[in-house]
């Protein structure tokens, strides 16, 4: 089979950009990091004709200059910024580039990138290993591998994609209880069987849920994010209760992520603007370091509130103008609950850096649809007013 150049440039940027954290630390890791980068760096250079400046380019330039100002300000380490900065400018460049020039060619690549990386830890969880460096990180890929099959599937009308979905998810739900039985993470899997369900459950009831709107489904998460993180109020409701101990068979502390989540309130108290920066260690508590378990409060805690405004705006942009265009494209829906299902999993997991650019993925090719949209209908504006002109 012969394989076509720009698709192998495109397999390789993708798993540069998203090189496992396990092969970090050896020597062999830090040639894979500089190797990433050079990529990361020619994919900017490769795509910057066919970007233009957007709304939501200047979200991924605000996003990445706050990183930079709270790095700087809080002395920590410019590699790691420079690093990552790269890689989300890259990842950014390469979608709204290649997705622009060939459509089906990048989602065909993407599927086989995330169908790898997937099936490679499914099959290192059953020998006891994982490859990933974090096993949860499969849970964030999912969405990702879900928004390019159906993308596709929508395109091409092929029922192939379909079953590819089916496939994986029902390997990747077998996966994650293996998981649990293999490093007894019984905390972990109730999000990503939520976040999983969610995309089943639009695959199969479609028509229904194209019904709610992503500015619903925003709102929806964020007051799950306040009332049971920030405040936790919503923990002292009786029906909360009931479902935790009597369905999830889980404490009310949920696995002391209430204590960890009380700690990040209180860690962002101490630096709410700009936080402490992209080499920010953890929460010191119990003895150790550890993470939120929540990825707004972890964003807060490397980037402050300023941080959180830019990802949140960025969002609600997204949602604003995909719920314009999503009756006249299915493509909207399908990137919005992708990005839903991943929301979803920062309830109760927070994500490093580096695992946050398969979140960034599917945001930006979110922001791919919205904003060619957007310039299809400037430009049917602008001939109409020409056309009328000429009269």
């Amino acid at each position: 089979m012969k394989i076509k150049k720009n698709n192998l440039y495109i397999g390789i940027a993708l798993v540069c950009m998203m090189m496992p954290a396990s092969l970090k630390g050896s020597l062999f890791g830090t040639l894979t990091t500089v190797l990433a980068l050079l990529v990361c760096i020619i994919t900017i250079l490769q795509e910057f004709g066919r970007v233009h400046m957007c709304p939501t380019m200047i979200f991924v330039i605000g996003l990445t200059s706050l990183e930079l100002i709270s790095t700087i300000y809080n002395g920590g380490n410019a590699f790691v910024w420079i690093k990552y900065i790269i890689t989300y400018i890259a990842m950014y460049f390469l979608i709204m580039g290649e997705l622009a020039k060939n459509e089906n060619d990048f989602l065909n690549v993407g599927i086989f990138v995330f169908e790898m990386y997937i099936w490679i830890e499914i099959i290192s969880i059953i020998l006891g290993n994982d490859f990933l460096g974090n096993y949860n990180q499969v849970y964030m890929i999912f969405p990702c591998f879900s928004v390019v099959v159906l993308l596709l599937k929508n395109r091409t009308g092929k029922k192939k994609y379909i079953r590819k979905f089916w496939t994986i998810s029902i390997c990747v739900i077998l996966g994650c209880f293996l998981s649990q039985i293999r490093y007894g993470t019984y905390d972990l899997e109730a999000t990503f069987l939520i976040s999983a369900c969610l995309l089943i459950l639009y695959v199969v009831f479609s028509a229904f849920f194209e019904k709610i709107s992503m500015k619903f489904c925003l709102i929806s998460i964020f007051f799950l994010n306040i009332t049971l993180v920030v405040t936790q109020a919503l923990l002292n409701n009786r029906l909360v209760e009931y479902i935790i101990q009597n369905i999830l068979h889980k404490n009310l502390n949920l696995t002391g992520r209430t204590d960890l989540w009380k700690m990040s309130v209180h860690t962002i108290l101490q630096k709410p603007l700009l936080g402490y920066g992209v080499s920010w260690d953890g929460l010191n508590i119990w003895g150790g370091k550890f993470v939120p378990h929540n990825q707004f409060l972890y964003l807060a805690c490397i980037g402050g509130l300023l941080l959180i405004m830019c990802m949140v705006c960025w969002l609600a942009y997204i949602a604003c103008e995909s719920d314009r265009y999503s009756k006249k494209d299915i493509a909207y829906r399908i990137c919005q609950y992708a990005l839903v299902a991943q929301l979803v999993l920062f309830l109760t997991l927070s994500y490093s850096v580096e695992q946050f650019i398969p979140f960034l993925f599917v945001v930006d090719v979110a922001s791919f649809y919205v904003e060619r949209e957007i310039r299809n209908s400037r430009t049917k504006s602008n001939d109409e007013i020409y056309m009328l002109g000429r009269k």
